[in-house]
């Protein structure tokens, strides 16, 4: 008698313990914030405006914004489009796979992204002290050796739909990737006294 209670006690332990598991296990969404993530990684990366802001909770109110920012080049300097392109071009991402976190549960998920792009302000100033000019200053940009900065931030998803969406409501992220539009309204380079 002892010994069957014994088991029938074990049995429903382990059960209890195997639908706990079973319960963390399908609460768990990481494949699908990691998706997610490259996705809009790429976005970022290839300056896919309508993607960018498709994959985002708030992206329909960004739209103006980020299209300001990207593409509005009136009363800028000479050259600007083409150093902003040639900045852009240098973007890359590394997604730390292991800092991924998920719940379907609580419909949140996050995950770190690194981005790296040319240093163009350490570049602008050594072309400048070089007295070079614009093409100079966008052949030191895209060079295989040139400097490059790096930019660490944690993207956090909301799931709304069954679909995992960046929330980043004040658009923080794009801010700190893309400051390259705002800095190279400020370059200008001033032809050498003969």
């Amino acid at each position: 008698m002892k010994a069957s209670k014994k088991l029938i006690a074990s049995a429903v332990c382990v059960s209890m313990l195997a639908s706990l598991g079973g319960c963390a296990l399908f609460d768990k969404d990481d494949e699908g914030v990691l998706k997610a993530a490259e996705d809009y990684a790429t976005a970022v990366q290839k300056v896919k405006l309508g993607d960018i802001t498709d994959l985002m909770t708030n992206g329909e109110d960004l739209e103006e914004t980020l299209d300001y920012l990207v593409n509005d080049t009136e009363g800028m300097p000479d050259g600007y489009a083409d150093i902003c392109s040639a900045i852009a071009g240098t973007i890359s991402y590394e997604i730390d796979e292991e800092s991924v976190e998920s719940s379907k549960k609580n419909a949140e998920g996050s995950v770190d992204v690194t981005w790296t792009l040319v240093d163009y302000d350490a570049i602008f100033d050594e072309v400048s002290e070089d007295g070079g000019d614009v093409d100079a200053f966008i052949d030191a940009l895209t060079a295989d050796d040139a400097q490059t900065q790096t930019i660490s931030s944690t993207i956090n998803f909301v799931l709304e739909d069954e679909a995992w969406l960046v929330d980043d409501e004040d658009g923080d992220i794009l801010n700190e990737v893309y400051s390259f539009y705002a800095d190279a309204a400020g370059y200008t380079f001033v032809p050498p006294i003969a």
